[in-house]
C-alpha cells in the first residue's frame, strides 16, 4: 500500500513539473497574438496595393 502511495505521489509531481508557468503560457499567447496581427497586417496592405 505505501508502495503504491509513493508511486502515486512521484508520478503526481512529474505531471506538475510539466506544466508550463503562467510567464510561459503569456509568453506564448503574446508570441501568437504578435504572429496573427502581424499577417493580418500584411493581408491588409496587400489588399490595398491590388
Amino acid at each position: 500500500m505505501r508502495a503504491s502511495a509513493g508511486l502515486l505521489a512521484l508520478v503526481a509531481l512529474a505531471a506538475c513539473e510539466n506544466e508550463p508557468t503562467f510567464d510561459e503560457r503569456y509568453e506564448s499567447a503574446q508570441e501568437q497574438i504578435e504572429d496573427k496581427a502581424k499577417e493580418l497586417d500584411h493581408e491588409l496592405d496587400t489588399s490595398r496595393s491590388s
